[in-house]
């Protein structure tokens, strides 16, 4: 009896004011701001536009080996790359969702993602009045990125010189751990940089030109999700607050990982 009430106290503990112990968020307080780039851009960065958001929180860091074995452990699936506090890597759209609501449930949170596995293809619906964990959208993370309401207009995420705040090709190279480098001014750390960012949004090139202005959550359909930041591999252009990459949902690569956000 004294075993199981230490188990449900230390259960208790990380269920804690409904957070996981090792996932610190950030709050982005709510405002407008002019989404992607200029036309001597990447053609998929522009137009730029006026976007409207609704306060969130998002992952000061990004997930963690240590934090993503533990799902791993629990569920069989392949472990990361890295190991211990550098960023994970190696994962897929589908397994950061499943993640993302493993971390819920443990957390004490509702759900976000509802995985339906009938069919050749994994069917995931968002339900947006949820409050877990969940990926941010790709409209969230280049706000966040830029520094929410504190944004300076820098090109990387909290600075002009790509070395400050990112780990990349003339820099680092490899998969570091989170968090030794300068953060932006919002106190989010290797949002450029370290390993890619994957998103909740489907990926569509010419998605800008039609975007709704209030929280858009992305095309309804495509075959590929976004992914953001720029990688340890990459030349430092490739970094910038707002180059868009695209992956498919079941494939992955050593580049590639995530940060959760949760809805206020």
């Amino acid at each position: 009896m004294k075993f199981i009430l230490v188990l449900f106290f230390l259960f208790s503990i990380v269920r804690l004011n409904g957070q996981d112990s090792e996932t610190e968020m950030i709050l982005v307080e709510g405002g407008s701001f002019q989404m992607g780039n200029t036309e001597s851009a990447f053609h998929d960065e522009y137009p730029r536009h006026e976007v409207s958001l609704r306060s969130f929180y998002i992952g000061k860091y990004e997930v963690t080996a240590e934090q993503y074995n533990r799902f791993c452990r629990t569920t069989g699936l392949p472990e990361s790359r890295s190991q211990g506090k550098e960023a994970a890597c190696g994962v897929t759209w589908e397994q950061a969702v499943m993640y993302c609501n493993w971390l819920s449930s443990i957390s004490g949170f509702e759900r976000c993602y509802e995985i339906d596995r009938g069919g050749k293809q994994v069917r995931v619906t968002f339900n947006p009045a949820a409050k877990g964990y969940r990926l941010p959208t790709e409209a969230e993370w280049e706000y966040a990125a830029r520094g929410g309401q504190k944004q300076m207009n820098y090109a990387y995420s909290g600075s002009d010189d790509a070395r400050e705040v990112a780990w990349y090709l003339d820099s680092g190279k490899t998969i570091h751990t989170v968090g030794l480098l300068k953060p932006n001014s919002l106190g989010l750390y290797d949002m450029s940089g370290n390993v890619k960012e994957l998103c909740w949004d489907f990926y569509e090139e010419k998605y800008y030109t039609s975007s709704p202005k209030d929280n858009p959550v992305g095309p309804e359909s495509s075959v590929v999700r976004v992914v953001r930041s720029g990688s340890y591999n990459a030349h430092a252009d490739m970094l910038r607050v707002t180059k868009r990459y695209f992956q498919p949902p079941t494939e992955s690569d050593f580049t590639l990982g995530f940060r959760v956000a949760r809805s206020q």
